[in-house]
Formats: structure tokens, C-alpha cells, sequence
């Protein structure tokens, strides 16, 4: 049964999106619990309640040496740019630079978080297991049933040819690289410190969310940093631009500005971030939705059922103008009947439906499959 843009006149439950916008970052922070600890992973809601949860200290301290606290000062530019929920992934650091069993560790608890967060591991990239663990964020998000997004860091100081030598170890769909690092004020001498970019990406995506929704491409202008480590030109822009580099430029009148939007995937389906984002999101509304019908029987009754639910949310999408297509048959369609399950689904309980959707560009529909189990048919 397919039932694009028909009215919805009797009762359904309604879908309702889930979270978005919220960003985690993993890595060692001054204090904290540790993975393994029942609030282990509790959402933060400002800087202040950062600093009272994971400390304050811009620097983290290790025998003699010092480094920069970056999971810190990456909060610190998160709520700067409009960021309202971070969750931190502690990460146990007995050196300054933890390996990749400590950043996975983190990790493992994340799987647990339904809303469609952004993943970054600010300062991860300044020791000597940079690539391996951005390597590991972009496979985490890639096998994690929740559809979250990872900012992978370059290491800082990299020139354009070596930022595009090392985006070449990344093909990730749910993964986007942002170049170069930026410069901030020390918090306590006020010299200036280079940080990673994902701090800074995290509350832009963040606010872009809140106020135009998660189908528009986060760009636009970064608040709370001096300059960027250095200035990428037109030339250059040219050249990572379709290599997935999203660069952070700065513009005449707008400051440091995120300046692209494209994810590692070399698949051009899948080589924007509002594309990859918006349909997660979608996938992730209707799949939480979907648990509540666990105790259905799988029967046309539960089938009509679910079209009417995804139809009226996909239709609400439409009208706010989230989709393409001028009727809403050109913009979405659902389809949960005997040509989406087999007999031995419907016999087991194994719900599945088809949902397709033309999200905002030049593109045919992008159709996923999602499921559940319900109780078997007698």
C-alpha cells in the first residue's frame, strides 16, 4: 500500500523528531567520571556546567609537561556558537596522549544515546594516534545503529597539500573533515592557543539545527576565535572543496566562516553533510516511533497504521518545505505491505517498511528500509 500526500483523518499516534544538534566529545578531560560508572554519560547544558563537571583548567598536565585541555576549549567554543546539549565521553589518560583502546572504551557507551549526535575527539589529533583515532570515530558512527555524524580533526599545521594527502585515509558517508585549526585566546594568559576545528563546527551545526532544521547545510560565521591557523584562498578552496575538505575561511565582513559542507564519502549520493544528517534524522524519528507497535501483531491493520503515522510526519516535512517536489507524491512515499516482507517476516514478527523522501537538491528519491520486531501473526 502506498499512500503519498492522502489527508490523515483518523487518530495515529504521532511521530515526533528525535533529538538533533546535540554533539559528544570523547577525550581526557581534567576530572570526570569514567567509562563503566552508571553517570558516565550525562548531558552538560552550558559551560558552566561543564567546568563544574569535567573542570575548568585550560591545560592538562602530564610528569613535567603541559597540554592543552582541547576537550575544554572545544566546549568552551561549542556553547560560543550555539551548542545547548554536550555530552562528554571521558576517556582515562594516565600519559598526555591516550591510544586508540582508550578512545574506544569511550566510545562503546554512545550506542546508547537515541538522539543523532555530532561525534568529535577534540585534541586527538595532536599526538602520535591522530589518524587512527579519527579512523576509529568514522567506523564507530559507521556501525552504530544511531545515526550519528563524526568531525574528524586533521593534525594542526598541515599545509593544503598534506591535509589533502591525509583526507585520503577516510570514505565515510557519516563522517566530515574540517581544516584548518583555529586560533583562541588562553583563557588564564591570554597568549594564543591552536585548537581543533570540531569544537567550533559542533555549536554551528548546533545552532543551524535549532533554527532552520537539520536539512540545511551548517556553514556560517564562528564566534569566539581570533583567526584561523591560516587562510585558506580561493585557489586552495578549489581544490578541497571536492576532495570533502570543508574549509574554515576568513571572509571580508563575516569573520572565520565554516565554508563547506560535504562528508568524506566518495559516493555522490552520500557527499553532503545536511543529506547524510536530515535522512539519519529521519530514519532515527520513525525507528524510535516504531518501538511503541513491539507488542503488534503484524497484520494489514499494523501496516496501515504505520503508513499513516510516516505519512503524516513526512507530509508535515513537506509543508515546511524539507523536501523537494512540488506535490507531495513527488516528495516522499511509504510503502509497509506483502511487497516489503516476505511470508517468513510476516510470520516472525519482522515489521519492515520502505520509505523514500527527495531531500533538497537535484536528486531522485533516496529510499531506506527500516523495522522491527512485533509480536508473531498466530
Amino acid at each position: 500500500m502506498e499512500f503519498p500526500g492522502v489527508p490523515i483523518e483518523e487518530f495515529t499516534p504521532v511521530i515526533a523528531g528525535v533529538g538533533t544538534g546535540a554533539a559528544l566529545f570523547v577525550g581526557p578531560t581534567e576530572k570526570g567520571p569514567l567509562p563503566g560508572r552508571s553517570n558516565y554519560l550525562l548531558p552538560v547544558t552550558s559551560l558552566a556546567a561543564f567546568h563544574a563537571r569535567y573542570g575548568a583548567s585550560p591545560e592538562l598536565f602530564g610528569g613535567a609537561a603541559t597540554v592543552p585541555n582541547d576537550v575544554a576549549l572545544a566546549a568552551q567554543l561549542f556553547f560560543a556558537n550555539g551548542g545547548e546539549r554536550l555530552f562528554v565521553a571521558r576517556v582515562r589518560a594516565r600519559g598526555i596522549a591516550p591510544g586508540v583502546r582508550a578512545y574506544r572504551t569511550a566510545l562503546k557507551a554512545t550506542i546508547e544515546v537515541d538522539e543523532t549526535l555530532v561525534i568529535a575527539a577534540p585534541g586527538s589529533s595532536r599526538g602520535p594516534h591522530a589518524t587512527a583515532i579519527q579512523a576509529l570515530l568514522a567506523s564507530h558512527v559507521a556501525a552504530s545503529p544511531t545515526p550519528h555524524m563524526a568531525l574528524l580533526d586533521p593534525p594542526p599545521s598541515l599545509d593544503v597539500a598534506a591535509v589533502r594527502a591525509w583526507r585520503s585515509h577516510f570514505a565515510e558517508r557519516r563522517a566530515a573533515l574540517y581544516y584548518p585549526w583555529l586560533v583562541v585566546q588562553h583563557p588564564v594568559s591570554g597568549a594564543d592557543v591552536v585548537v581543533p576545528p570540531s569544537g567550533a563546527v559542533a555549536g554551528v551545526i548546533a545552532a543551524t539545527d535549532r533554527t532552520q532544521g537539520p536539512e540545511k547545510a551548517p556553514t556560517g560565521s564562528v564566534s569566539g576565535v581570533l583567526r584561523a591557523e591560516r587562510d585558506v584562498t580561493n585557489a586552495e578552496q578549489q581544490l578541497l572543496n571536492p576532495e570533502g575538505i570543508n574549509a574554515l575561511r576568513t571572509l571580508p565582513g563575516r569573520g572565520v566562516s565554516v565554508w563547506g559542507a560535504r562528508t568524506t564519502s566518495n559516493d555522490p549520493e552520500w557527499r553532503y553533510v545536511s543529506i547524510v544528517r536530515y535522512l539519519g534524522w529521519l530514519q532515527q524519528s520513525i525507528a524510535v516511533w516504531l518501538r511503541q507497535l513491539v507488542f503488534e501483531a503484524n497484520t494489514p491493520a499494523t501496516w496501515a497504521r504505520v503508513v499513516s503515522s510516516c505519512g503524516a510526519f513526512l507530509q508535515g516535512e513537506w509543508t515546511r518545505g524539507a523536501l523537494m517536489g512540488t506535490t507531495p507524491r513527488d516528495a516522499w512515499f511509504v510503502r509497509c505491505d506483502q511487497s516489503t516482507m516476505s511470508q517468513d517476516d510476516i510470520d516472525n514478527g519482522r515489521l519492515i517498511c520502505l520509505v523514500g523522501v527527495a531531500p533538497l537538491r537535484p536528486a531522485e528519491f533516496i529510499i531506506f528500509r527500516i523495522g522491527v520486531s512485533l509480536a508473531a501473526t498466530a
